[in-house]
């Protein structure tokens, strides 16, 4: 029988004590082959801290004399994983898996290998029985559940997700990071969702407490649950209870933290403010609704006060303005906040200095929308300015950013630091880390960061990151800063610069990243080579790209907004898009009218009213591409669902190199890049 170190359930086997050392360990194997244990123990260490050479041939020793021996399989299955010959890693650990196909540890190396290939299907079976060898093992349900989730089987990860939360309430068990993973995967499986179980209510009321959780994945389902039980219609006209609704967490989560993309729903929080409206007129106070009002206010200043509101509304809140000294000061602003930002309003800057060490919700809201303004416009005025920005469209969509930052965001969810490369294998698996991509620090251009979102997250995520972010707009930038100093994020610098004039930084990146950036500008292959010129070798860009075929009806309502020359003021731009939603023009309003861009004002003016776009197929970004020497790694499919489709169809790993097999998929299914197309690309 062959000395093994694992045995059939994956426990480590006792070692026998060596006898002679030897310097060349293939001859200690020759010599002795009772201590192949001994060697594989040694091998082991080496593996763990990365030095293979002798490894290598030690085990290719122990496999010429025995050719089934199972840790020696496994173990070349560990240093070609290391080593990046997956291929060769599969071949070892399938051999093994052969021999001792219930063994935890071999089914463990293989479902992390076929995970991080993203080949789910495969990755499946193997935890699937780690978990009916050691049902305390719950790590490995996660990781069923994820696969499961990945192959769009989303009512089996639900299933299994659902499973795994009640083990972990009864009796915790899992790391901190992987309950993390189970609260993110019980979050997406609610958002991708066809139905919503009876418990996914107090499902979403616990998951908009976590900070680690997208919130914005949540509005779906908690505006079906919250249209079911306060009955809310396209005619329903009975008043709003204010004082029931006072006491509605997942409503005031659901305002808070979220947006909201159900027409109805609109329809309705636009009675509920009118009544907050009316109860203060009649009553000069809002007691006993006074944290809906607060809600609401807040969902409005980051809507921008998007919501339609009447003349009548606005002359009554115009009059409360001017008669302020005359109302209660603390609900009054609570009441003009539903409508105007608080900074626009001149006595509250006074009221805010008596409010300082205040917790109530008008100090709240004037923190937000005033004292974070004041501070933003202050920190405009110090961003260091890389240089001019001299060219005419660069200039014009610089107005724009400017009057209308864009997006505004609260919180990034916590993730892991990871390093950069993980990022990219989830696009391609196979990609070998260049010496660049292995440097620390790593730096990193964010070419076009807007408000600051996309930046911080990479410098928070991305181990050993110095992040400079670019912009054109001061206002974007000085938001972004804000967000930093909010959230102590020290490695990322914000500069004003037009791409056009990067290449005066004299200085080159291992990682680039412009999304939805090069399409505003005049000539964005001029742009994009400007940063090609600021690549290392070895380095790697991630672009977005507006799809000519995903934005077919936007295309279509920006020619009509340019025929019927309207131009972008705040309310042609609430009028327009309410126009859109109540099927008024005769377009087609696609399903964009879902997504967050339209359910803010600078979103809906950067959607549609922008100054400068263009949009993309595959065959101009092959072109691209080749005439920027640049090597395509493959798109990253946003949706689970479409992302498994097209595995199915183009099952190759080489179909993701083929920019063809992106444009037919694209073609059969148009509304797979309805963001953009988002992709790696690297130097040839």
């Amino acid at each position: 029988m062959q000395t093994t170190a694992l045995n059939s359930n994956g426990k480590k086997a006792p070692s026998k004590k060596s006898r002679t050392e030897a310097n060349d360990p293939l001859q200690l194997v020759a010599q002795h082959p009772q201590d192949t244990f001994r060697i594989l123990k040694k091998s082991l260490r080496d593996i763990r801290k990365n030095r293979f050479d002798n490894p290598l041939k030690l085990l290719s020793g122990i496999l010429d004399s025995d050719p089934d021996n199972v840790d020696a399989l496994h173990l070349l299955g560990q240093i070609n994983i290391k080593s990046g010959y997956l291929k060769k890693a599969e071949e070892h650990l399938q051999q093994a898996h052969r021999l001792l196909p219930d063994n935890i540890v071999i089914n463990k190396s293989l479902g992390h290998l076929y995970h991080s290939l993203n080949i789910y299907k495969k990755a499946a079976p193997h935890f699937q029985k780690i978990y009916e060898v050691d049902q305390n093992d719950l790590s490995a349900l996660v990781r069923l559940a994820q696969c499961f989730y990945f192959l769009g089987a989303n009512d089996a990860a639900m299933s299994v997700t659902r499973e795994l939360i009640n083990k972990e309430d009864a009796k915790p068990y899992l790391t901190k990071e992987k309950r993390r993973t189970l609260d993110n995967l019980l979050c997406n499986t609610i958002a991708e969702s066809r139905h919503f179980y009876d418990s996914s209510r107090a499902d979403v009321e616990r998951l908009f407490l976590l900070d680690h959780i997208d919130h914005l994945k949540l509005s779906p389902a908690a505006t079906l649950h919250l249209k079911n039980e306060l009955s809310v219609h396209d005619a329903n006209t009975t008043d709003p209870d204010l004082d029931g609704l006072n006491k509605n967490e997942l409503l005031h989560s659901l305002l808070t933290k979220s947006v909201v993309h159900d027409a109805d729903f609109e329809n309705w929080l636009i009675q509920v403010r009118r009544s907050l409206l009316d109860r203060f007129l009649t009553k000069n106070n809002l007691s006993g609704c006074e944290q809906l009002a607060y809600s609401m206010a807040v969902h409005n200043f980051f809507n921008e006060y998007v919501y339609v509101t009447t003349p009548e509304e606005l002359e009554l809140v115009e009059q409360l303005c001017k008669s302020l000294g005359q109302h209660s000061m603390h609900h009054a602003l609570l009441t003009i906040a539903l409508y105007k930002p608080i900074h626009q309003v001149a006595e509250a800057h006074d009221y805010a200095d008596s409010l300082k060490n205040d917790q109530s919700s008008v100090a709240k809201l004037i923190k937000l929308t005033l004292c974070d303004i004041v501070e933003e416009k202050k920190i405009a005025s110090e961003i260091p300015a890389l240089n001019a920005i001299e060219d005419k469209v660069s200039r014009a969509v610089q107005k724009q950013y400017e009057n209308n930052p864009y997006p505004r965001w609260l919180k990034i969810p916590h993730h892991a630091e990871h390093p950069y490369i993980s990022i990219i294998h989830n696009v391609d698996p196979y990609f070998k880390p260049t010496a660049c991509l292995q440097r620390r620090p790593l730096n990193m251009l964010v070419a076009g960061c807007g408000t600051g979102k996309h930046p911080i997250t990479r410098a928070i995520q991305v181990e050993g990151a110095q992040v400079l972010a670019i912009d054109i707009s001061r206002s974007s930038l000085s938001y972004g800063k804000r967000m930093a100093n909010k959230l102590n994020v020290k490695n990322v610098k914000f500069r004003q610069s037009d791409i056009l004039n990067l290449a005066s930084l004299d200085r080159k990146f291992p990682v680039i990243e412009c999304v939805g950036v090069l399409h505003h500008m005049e000539n964005p292959e001029r742009g994009w080579e400007v940063l090609r010129g600021l690549l290392e070798p070895g380095g790697v860009m991630r672009i977005g790209l507006y799809s000519k075929l995903a934005r077919r009806h936007i295309i279509e309502i920006r020619e009509h907004i340019a025929k019927n020359k309207i131009e972008p003021t705040g309310e042609n731009i609430k009028s327009y898009r309410r126009k859109l939603l109540n099927n008024e023009l005769p377009l087609e309003a696609g399903l964009f009218t879902r997504s967050s861009d339209f359910n803010s004002t600078s979103g809906c003016r950067d959607l549609l009213f922008h100054v400068q776009e263009h949009q993309f197929t595959c065959d101009r970004i092959k072109n691209a591409l080749n005439n920027l020497d640049l090597r395509f790694l493959g798109m990253d499919i946003p949706r689970q669902d479409s992302s498994t489709q097209f595995k199915a169809e183009y099952p190759e790993h080489s179909d993701q190199y083929n920019l063809d097999h992106y444009d037919e998929f694209e073609r059969k299914w148009p509304n797979t890049f309805a963001g953009m197309y988002q992709f790696f690309c690297t130097t040839t």
